[in-house]
C-alpha cells in the first residue's frame, strides 16, 4: 500500500468538509481510513484507491489509521495530526519568497513556538526524475524544522494571522514557482481558445528551434549551472536584494551563461506545474486560495483577466467546488536585471476585472510596498496579513473592513472633478503633500491641477476653467508609482484609469 505524499505526520485536515485520502494498491484490496470515531472504505481499482472520511470537527491532535486488507493486511499510521483550516499559497516569486528574505525575519525567528501552524511544500520539480534538491518540500512541519526559513513568508503570514484569529490549527500548502506564468497552472485545454492560444503558438515556435537532440543538450547545460549548490548560494544575495548598479555587474558576470531552453522539460510550458505540482495534490481538502502572481505574464497584460479567471475555473473544476481566491495586486515596479515594468500598469487593470466579475474572487492592493529597483517585495509580512485580512471578512464573515478603497465614480462641479471612492470605512487618508501619482488629462495633455483635497471618501480636484471633455484621470497607472493614500483600515487606494466624457 503506497499513500500520496501529502499525506504524512503533523499534516492539517481541513475541518467541517469531507476528507479525501488517496493512494495506491494491491488490485481488489480493501482500504479503511479510520481518524478517531469516523471511518472511511474503498477499495483498490486498477492500482489506485481512494476513501473519504465524513467532515470532522478542528481538534489540535490526532492520528490516521489506514488499513489495507488483501492478500496480507498492512497498517499505516500517520500521527500528529491536526483538524483545522487549510490553504494553498500559490503563484510565482513573491508568493515563493522565503521567509528568511522577508524584512521582518530576525523578528518572526524570535516568536513563541507555534504547534498549530503546519506547513507543506510542494516539490519544485519540473518533470518526472528530475535529479534537483527539494529537501524542504514533500512533508509536513512545523517552526522546529530547518525548512521553515525556505517557506513561503506571504504564506506563513497569513497562517499566522489567521491562528491567531480563529483559534484552530492552520495548514499552508505551498504550491509556487519563481518565474512561472498562469499558464502553466492550468489544464492546457483552457489555452485553446482564441484569446489565450498566443501561449501555446509560442511555445510550440520556442521548441521548434532545437532539434530533440539539442534539445536535450541544451537542458543539461542549463541545469548544470541553474541547479549547481554554488548557484544556489549565490542567488541568496540576489534575494537578500541588490542595488541597480550590483545587479548590472550581476549581468555582465553571467551573460555568457546557457538559458533553460523552452520545451517539454521546461517548467514553464503551457500546463507543466498544473501536471508536476497540482495535480498531485487535488483533491486534498483546501479551504481557498491566496495567490500572488502576474510579473511573468506582463508580456500579455491585456488578456491576464481572461488567463487567471480560466485558471480559477480550472482548479475549482478540479476541487468540484468554488474555492474562494484571494490574490495580490501586482506592486510597483521599475526594473530588475533584464526584466521592466513594462506592462506592470495594464496586467493591474486586468487583475482588477477579475476582482470585479468572478465571484468569491477578491484582491489586496500593495500598491505602497513596491521596490523600483527589485521586483521583490521585502515586506511580505504586509502582504501575508493583508490576505489574512481578506480572508477574515469575505471568506469567516467577519465585520471588518478589509478591502482596500478604490475609486468607483468620477463626476464633474463646474471646474472641479469628485472622485468617489468605496470601502474607506472611517475615510481616506493622505501621507504625504505629493500628489504626483494623481494625473489628469484633457485631450491627451496633462491638466495643471490647482488644488487637491481630501474628504471622507471624497478625493476633490480643482481644475483650470478652461478644461474641457473628455477629461481623463489616472491614479497610480504606471509601472513605479509611489501612492500613499489609505482607508482606516491602512490599506491603500487601489490603482484607476477612467474617463469623464460630459
Amino acid at each position: 500500500m503506497k499513500i500520496a505524499e501529502i499525506f504524512g505526520d503533523y499534516m492539517v485536515i481541513q475541518r467541517e468538509k469531507p476528507f479525501v485520502i488517496w493512494g495506491k494498491g494491491e488490485e481488489g484490496a480493501t482500504i479503511t481510513a479510520v481518524i478517531g470515531e469516523y471511518r472511511g472504505v474503498g477499495s483498490v481499482k486498477e492500482g489506485k484507491w481512494q476513501v473519504t472520511i465524513p467532515p470532522m470537527q478542528a481538534t489540535f491532535e490526532t492520528e490516521i489509521e489506514i488499513t489495507s486488507a488483501g492478500s496480507q493486511e498492512e497498517v499505516y499510521k500517520i500521527k500528529h495530526v491536526a483538524i483545522g483550516e487549510v490553504w494553498l499559497a500559490g503563484g510565482q516569486s513573491n508568493m515563493e519568497y522565503f521567509l528568511r528574505y522577508d524584512h521582518e525575519w530576525e523578528n518572526t525567528k524570535k516568536r513563541s513556538f507555534n504547534p498549530t501552524i503546519r506547513m507543506y511544500n510542494c516539490k519544485r520539480l519540473a518533470y518526472e526524475k528530475q535529479e534537483k534538491d527539494v529537501l524542504d518540500s514533500g512533508y509536513w512541519f512545523d517552526e522546529r524544522s530547518t525548512a521553515w526559513e525556505t517557506f513561503s513568508a506571504p504564506g506563513y503570514h497569513f497562517a499566522s494571522v489567521l491562528q491567531e484569529n480563529l483559534q484552530v490549527p492552520i495548514g499552508i500548502i505551498g504550491c509556487n514557482w519563481g518565474g512561472s506564468t498562469a499558464a502553466t497552472w492550468l489544464d492546457t485545454d483552457y489555452l485553446k481558445v482564441p484569446e489565450l492560444k498566443v501561449y501555446l503558438e509560442e511555445y510550440q515556435e520556442a521548441y521548434g528551434l532545437y532539434s530533440k537532440e539539442e534539445y536535450q543538450e541544451a537542458v543539461k547545460r542549463a541545469e548544470a549551472v541553474h541547479l549547481s549548490p554554488e548557484r544556489e548560494i549565490e542567488w541568496r544575495q540576489m534575494m537578500y536584494g541588490l542595488t541597480w548598479q550590483q545587479q548590472q555587474v550581476w549581468m555582465e558576470e553571467h551573460k555568457d551563461e546557457p538559458v533553460e531552453p523552452i520545451g517539454p522539460l521546461y517548467f514553464n510550458r503551457p500546463g507543466g506545474l498544473y501536471e508536476m505540482m497540482l495535480q498531485k495534490i487535488i483533491p486534498y481538502g483546501i479551504k481557498g486560495v491566496i495567490w500572488y502572481q502576474g510579473e511573468t505574464d506582463t508580456g500579455h497584460p491585456l488578456v491576464y483577466d481572461k488567463l487567471f479567471s480560466s485558471m480559477i475555473t480550472c482548479w475549482r473544476r478540479d476541487w468540484q467546488e468554488e474555492l474562494p481566491f484571494l490574490f495580490v495586486q501586482l506592486a510597483p515596479f521599475k526594473r530588475w536585471l533584464q526584466c521592466t515594468g513594462e506592462g506592470y500598469a495594464e496586467l493591474r487593470e486586468s487583475q482588477q476585472r477579475v476582482a470585479d466579475t468572478v465571484p468569491q474572487v477578491y484582491m489586496s492592493s500593495i500598491m505602497d510596498l513596491g521596490m523600483a529597483d527589485d521586483i521583490h517585495p521585502k515586506k511580505k509580512k504586509e502582504v501575508g496579513e493583508r490576505l489574512a485580512l481578506l480572508a477574515r471578512g469575505k471568506v469567516y464573515g467577519q465585520e471588518i473592513l478589509c478591502e482596500s478603497p478604490r475609486i468607483s465614480k468620477i463626476k464633474r462641479e463646474k471646474n472641479k472633478l469628485v472622485l468617489e471612492c468605496l470601502n474607506c470605512g472611517e475615510g481616506l487618508k493622505k501621507e504625504s503633500e505629493d500628489f504626483s501619482a494623481l494625473q489628469v488629462y484633457a485631450k491627451g495633455k496633462v491638466v495643471h491641477l490647482i488644488n487637491i483635497d481630501i474628504q471622507k471618501e471624497w478625493i476633490n480636484i480643482q481644475l483650470p476653467e478652461d478644461v474641457e471633455t473628455p477629461i481623463e484621470v489616472r491614479y497610480a497607472f504606471g509601472d513605479f508609482v509611489e501612492a500613499d493614500i489609505y482607508n482606516s483600515a491602512q490599506l491603500p487606494l487601489c490603482p484607476f484609469r477612467g474617463v469623464l466624457t460630459e
